[in-house]
């Protein structure tokens, strides 16, 4: 006797996910809390990374890409790689904050493809408040825990990030734009290191140029080619940070055809060279490690 398998024979089985796979890479770097000293202040800088900060009590001022807030608890902070920053705790009332540290290729997507705009977010209720410091300490916990800290601290943030998303995002793609946008991105993020123009994405979507430069630009906030860019650029600062690779060897790696091409599209997006850029990193990190030694000892 043959036997169907389910999918053939039970009419009420469904399938949820997005049309085509799409392979998310968000990476938690690390975590921590702070609670600062009156007029205690970070910047101004590039952060270079993703940081999403969790005021739990008292106040402070965030300024970013020129706009300041005064911020109280139960606001959050959002810093992405782009943004110009300073932070500073109130005088009188300084602030005590929890923060993630994240970077990856799809986070860029994640909070576009949601509608994340701004850089300041309010809870709206107690309930709110202590479902996200719950959240938080729940991170902080796993990632000093001995037995799999990441995959459950990853676990969290996820969570934690998703409701953010949802309770934040602004969406407004129509359907079908959305799946297109969806298939388009998935193709990019296989093939980015790959010579991509712009005949690959019309065969991808179905749509002719135009369309997908509005899609674009209605969601992602840039064009296929600075979408590209970006996630070469990302790829080549974590080459640039971890491995010894020369800088034409990251160039052609990360998708590049020349050394002069990626050079300037680096240079164009960090406002440094890419040689400049690891001596600092290298001169940041070994900070980081020496300020650690210093707290802990």
């Amino acid at each position: 006797m043959v036997q169907k398998n389910r999918e053939e024979t039970n009419s009420t089985f469904e399938q949820l996910g997005p049309s085509v796979p799409f392979s998310f890479s968000v990476n938690l770097l690390n975590t921590g809390r702070e609670c600062c000293d009156p007029l205690h202040y970070a910047g101004p800088c590039y952060k270079k990374v993703y940081l999403l900060h969790f005021v739990k009590s008292g106040k402070g001022v965030f300024r970013c890409n020129g706009e300041e807030h005064t911020l109280k608890r139960g606001d959050l902070f959002f810093l992405t790689p782009t943004d110009y920053v300073f932070y500073q705790a109130d005088e009188q009332d300084p602030w005590e904050y929890v923060w993630v540290r994240f970077d990856g290729k799809s986070v860029s997507y994640l909070v576009e493809n949601a509608g994340i705009n701004k850089r300041v977010f309010s809870l709206k209720s107690e309930e709110d408040f202590n479902m996200v410091s719950d959240w938080y300490d729940k991170v902080y916990e796993y990632m000093q825990d001995s037995v799999a800290p990441y995959f459950r601290a990853t676990g969290m943030f996820f969570l934690m990030f998703g409701w953010l998303l949802k309770e934040f995002g602004q969406n407004s793609l129509e359907p079908e734009d959305k799946m297109s946008f969806t298939k388009m991105l998935s193709f990019i993020n296989h093939h980015y290191t790959e010579d991509i123009d712009m005949a690959m994405l019309e065969s991808v979507s179905n749509y002719n140029r135009s369309h997908i430069y509005k899609i674009f630009m209605q969601n992602a906030k840039c064009s296929p080619k600075q979408y590209i860019d970006t996630l070469r650029l990302d790829l080549a600062c974590e080459m640039l940070n971890e491995t010894g690779y020369s800088i034409n060897e990251i160039a052609l790696r990360v998708g590049y055809k020349n050394y002069i091409s990626f050079v300037n599209a680096f240079k164009k997006k960090y406002n440094t060279l890419p040689t400049a850029y690891r001596t600092n990193e290298k001169r940041n990190i070994e900070r980081m490690r020496q300020d650690e030694k210093t707290r802990n000892s």
